[in-house]
């Protein structure tokens, strides 16, 4: 279901050429590593969030939440839609990759970036998203250590500062 759904709004997103990354749970199921997950989160440019309403309403979600940063859909699953809100997370959207599924997923840094971020925004989700930082730290051992430093720096995530 959760796959399935995905797919349908990848498809739609692409269609009105709206640029995305997945985010998430998903993106770390792409990338071969088994992490359990409920929803689905895309990374998007916030001058596309009319469009992402849009589009989201004729596919039958409903949104649950808006604030400057996130948008939250529900229906049979819940669609969380983070807003670019930062330069770097605009760019992260813009270095997305295709998957063999023909779904963008945003690269392995730009997770890691993001989970730091969400780490400092919300204490609740700390240690699930640092065993997934570790979880892709260990999956790409060629990953730029000293950006991933650089990220923690600007997050103050300081199991990545040593």
């Amino acid at each position: 279901m959760l796959k399935e759904s995905l797919k349908t709004i990848c498809n739609e997103l692409a269609a009105k050429s709206c640029n995305y990354g997945i985010i998430g749970g998903l993106a770390i199921q792409s990338y071969k590593i088994f992490r359990e997950t409920h929803d689905i989160d895309l990374l998007i440019e916030e001058n596309q969030i009319s469009f992402i309403k849009l589009i989201m309403n004729n596919l039958g979600y409903n949104l649950d939440f808006e604030n400057h940063e996130v948008l939250r859909f529900k229906k049979t699953v819940r669609v969380d839609f983070l807003i670019a809100v930062e330069p770097w997370m605009v760019v992260a959207i813009k270095n997305s990759t295709i998957n063999k599924d023909s779904i963008m997923v945003v690269n392995p840094l730009d997770l890691i970036a993001i989970k730091f971020r969400a780490m400092q925004n919300d204490p609740d989700r700390y240690e699930s998203d640092l065993k997934d930082v570790c979880s892709v730290i260990d999956y790409f051992p060629e990953i730029n250590i000293k950006q991933i430093k650089h990220f923690a720096k600007i997050y103050h995530i300081n199991e990545f500062l040593s």
